[in-house]
């Protein structure tokens, strides 16, 4: 912005949580872009985070890393948090996960205050007054603004007793701590129908691959038949299974519409193992025995001890941040996630102690912390190469997906596959400059089917002459699905006579939403491409991979974004998209839709081959063509 290269002039600046009109000086937004008609002096944080986004990923992936290094007095953290020898438990955090959705929102407030300090640099404000913000943003910015020389005063700060009370109670170690193994042995009880299922077929395999992979997202008409196909992998196992003879794929159960719960679940894989001979099914659930689960709470009260000594040390390592990573911390030494993704990595491990050495593994690649533990025990029990697939393109706000490159050297250092597959020269790019490892780019398999939608979309909308169609695609996230029906809900008697709306809820969260009650609607529960054909207009979360199949279908697509986090759509590269946060801004995009692109499908961003030839190359199968 060019108003942003001369220095400021005012001595004040209003550093704002939303924008408000009755400020005499520069004002400063903090969760908002600039709005229409904004005062010649107006400037916004996620628009400085949009203009300096290389810099500012690249200044917080090394904060995350420094974390990891810092002295604790017992060595460094890597190494006081080591359970095993070469792997450390700080892998298994939120902290070096990165997550910014349901998990936490810290990531997006540390890459803002970073903003906030890179943009006050050249500028020569006296004193900065903060208004509308939170405790912990509070505690956070001050010390930041202090530290730069500036004045600071408070202004309209919340001060709801209960709101801080819930906050702190929530925030209690002991409470977090006496309800994670409740919570955890619930689950274990829920899933123990899966012990042991399937575990003879996967120790007498003679399989020499195995794919890693989700329980849901199957095909139901196949699924209905006892057969195995995932839209996660279409027909990429079928081409292994005819160069290689075998199969085995070990299932991380989800909870879904198909399959509800572990007793389905049981029954799913015993039928899988009748269907066919060539493929080898387990669930990870299949290892779990009461003595694994001891041993697993017992691991898990050393790393709760730990993170008690360690509690006072680490706030002072992060600084004035610490107020926005206390959460992660507590719900990572004394909450569910930590103990949830023990067990994940003893399951592990007892899976591949008792496999036929493998000479490949194929996984979904989406950097969650439990993937550091599967890929330490692949390693730890000598079994081969390790391909990470990433099976949607790489959002470039993703924090998840990047890391600093020095935090793989190390003896406690990131565990990281041979290779990761992308599906497109974009995500390509954004991964290969924080990559340690190889980097391929493979067919996107799950979206082969749009090699024929250019055919199939004009059949179907040839003979449309009546209203467009819009369709809503839901996130697995409920606060974002249940904010778009809310804007739609808001914004509907301006837009009816105009569209048609159908409704495909995430297969993994089904809502029953008020907001639908003032919805004239179809909900259907059909694949994806069967409603793309019918449909003019997408409108998708900021975080669903969705938009990607709207997007190269040809439609519209409109997206939910929250401008108080950082984008993490796929699509916030291209062009034509429309991001929306009010139920104007969704009715504005949707009356100015224009009318149906004959671009049906870009090759040049996904790669696409029925044949799959970039995936025989990657598996060395050229050979055998």
């Amino acid at each position: 912005m060019e108003k942003e290269l001369s220095a400021a002039k005012n001595d004040i600046l209003f550093l704002c949580n939303s924008y408000e009109d009755e400020h005499d000086g520069d004002i400063l937004l903090w969760s908002e872009f600039m709005p229409p008609n904004q005062q010649e002096r107006v400037f916004s944080i996620p628009q400085i985070v949009e203009e300096h986004a290389d810099a500012l990923k690249k200044s917080y992936l090394e904060f995350i890393y420094n974390l990891s290094t810092k002295e604790t007095g017992s060595g460094t953290v890597l190494e006081l948090l080591a359970i095993d020898p070469g792997f450390s438990f700080w892998w298994l955090t939120q902290l070096s996960e990165k997550c910014d959705d349901h998990k936490s929102s810290y990531n997006s407030e540390i890459v803002k205050t970073l903003a906030l300090k890179l943009w006050l640099e050249d500028k020569d404000y006296s004193s900065v007054v903060m208004c509308g913000f939170g405790r912990n943003n509070v505690a956070v910015i001050k010390p930041f603004l202090l530290n730069l020389g500036l004045e600071c005063k408070e202004e309209s700060q919340n001060t709801d007793f209960w709101e801080r009370f819930r906050n702190r109670l929530d925030l209690l170690p002991w409470k977090i701590f006496f309800s994670a193994p409740i919570i955890f042995l619930f689950d274990i009880i829920k899933r123990m129908p899966l012990s042991g299922v399937g575990v003879q077929e996967w120790q007498n395999s003679s399989a020499q691959n195995v794919c890693v992979s989700y329980s849901d997202n199957l095909d139901q008409d196949r699924l209905d038949d006892g057969a195995y196909l995932s839209r996660y992998w279409e027909n990429l196992p079928e081409l292994m299974i005819k160069n290689d003879g075998h199969l085995a794929i070990l299932h991380m159960f989800i909870p879904s519409k198909a399959i509800p719960d572990a007793g389905s679940a049981a029954k799913v894989i015993g039928k899988f193992n009748k269907y066919s001979d060539k493929i080898d099914h387990v669930t990870l659930n299949s290892f779990l025995t009461w003595q694994l689960v001891l041993g697993v709470f017992i691991n898990w009260l050393k790393i709760v001890l730990v993170g008690f000594r360690l509690k006072k040390r680490f706030a002072k390592i992060c600084g004035p941040l610490w107020p926005f990573l206390r959460r992660n911390y507590l719900n990572s030494f004394f909450g569910i996630f930590g103990l949830n993704n023990l067990l994940l990595l003893r399951l592990f491990e007892a899976a591949f102690k008792v496999a036929p050495k493998k000479e490949r593994g194929l996984y979904l690649q989406e950097n969650q912390a439990w993937e550091s533990g599967f890929i330490y025990a692949w390693r730890k029990y000598d079994h081969q190469r390790l391909l990470g697939v990433m099976h949607v393109p790489i959002q470039f706000w993703n924090l998840r997906m990047f890391f600093d490159k020095r935090s793989v050297q190390n003896e406690f250092g990131l565990p990281q596959p041979d290779a990761s597959v992308v599906i497109c020269e974009e995500s390509h790019e954004f991964l290969q400059p924080y990559a340690s490892h190889e980097i391929l780019i493979g067919e996107a398999v799950r979206y082969n089917y749009l090699l024929n939608a250019k055919q199939n979309k004009k059949k179907v909308r040839d003979i449309k002459n009546k209203r467009k169609t819009l369709l809503l695609l839901g996130d697995h996230i409920f606060r974002n699905t249940d904010k778009m029906l809310s804007l739609l809900s808001e914004c509907y008697n301006e837009i009816k006579e105009k569209y048609t709306v159908i409704i495909k809820f995430h297969p993994n969260l089904i809502m029953d939403s008020v907001h639908l009650r003032d919805l004239d609607h179809e909900i259907s529960d059909r694949a994806i491409n069967e409603l793309l054909q019918r449909s003019d207009v997408a409108f998708t979360s900021n975080t669903s991979a969705s938009a990607i199949d709207a997007h190269c279908y040809g439609l519209t697509v409109v997206s939910l974004r929250d401008p108080r986090l950082l984008n993490k759509s796929v699509l916030s590269n291209s062009k034509g998209i429309s991001f929306v946060n009010t139920a104007n801004e969704l009715r504005d995009a949707l009356i100015s839709s224009p009318s149906i692109s004959d671009n049906v499908i870009s090759r040049d961003y996904l790669l696409l081959d029925k044949n799959l030839s970039a995936w025989k190359n990657i598996l060395g199968y050229e050979k055998n063509i």
